[in-house]
């Protein structure tokens, strides 16, 4: 519908109706809102905050200021649309997971994090002692050439050279105590 008159003026029947459909100040949206691709909903004086959608990508994005905050009464969950498989899932005043495929990877704890799986870094450093489990073993080479563990059946601990080499202990002195 045209809602100009032939003197360019906007039609006051159509300014009415717009009015009466979408409120200017307060009111609530009883319906949906469809924006065309490349239509962003702006918010905040300088279009500090845009969420839009570019025929490819969805975007939530902080153009302003500040930092963008995220709040959740409760739990907070990201999730892949098909399937519902958690991406992120933070529970209120507790801990904070993070997945692959659906499947825990690391979660936080009041200690530090748990990873399931394998880590792979390119390099550690710890101010702190690295605690191994009775039974688990300290693997080192592609065929786990060398090994260093704690077998609690035995009562024994190993270093253990299970490759084609020799064990060699290096140092200015090397000294083999049998007690403490």
């Amino acid at each position: 519908a045209d809602l100009l008159d032939s003197a360019g003026d906007i039609k006051s029947a159509h300014l009415d109706n717009v009015v009466d459909a979408l409120p200017l100040a307060g009111g609530t949206m009883t319906g949906a809102i469809d924006f065309g691709d490349n239509v962003k909903a702006n918010f905040g004086a300088s279009d500090d905050l845009q969420i839009y959608h570019d025929g490819s990508n969805s975007y939530v994005k902080d153009n302003g200021t500040g930092g963008l905050v995220i709040q959740a009464n409760a739990d907070f969950n990201v999730q892949s649309t098909g399937s519902n498989e958690n991406m992120i899932y933070g529970a209120s005043n507790a801990f904070v997971k993070l997945y692959h495929n659906g499947n825990e990877k690391i979660a936080t704890t009041s200690t530090g994090i748990d990873v399931t799986g394998i880590t792979v870094t390119d390099g550690l450093t710890t101010s702190a002692n690295i605690l191994i489990a009775d039974d688990q073993k300290i693997l080192f080479g592609a065929g786990n050439d060398l090994k260093i563990y704690h077998d609690t059946t035995a009562d024994h601990s190993y270093i253990y050279e299970a490759g084609g080499g020799d064990l060699i202990l290096k140092g200015a002195n090397v000294v083999i105590h049998g007690t403490d």
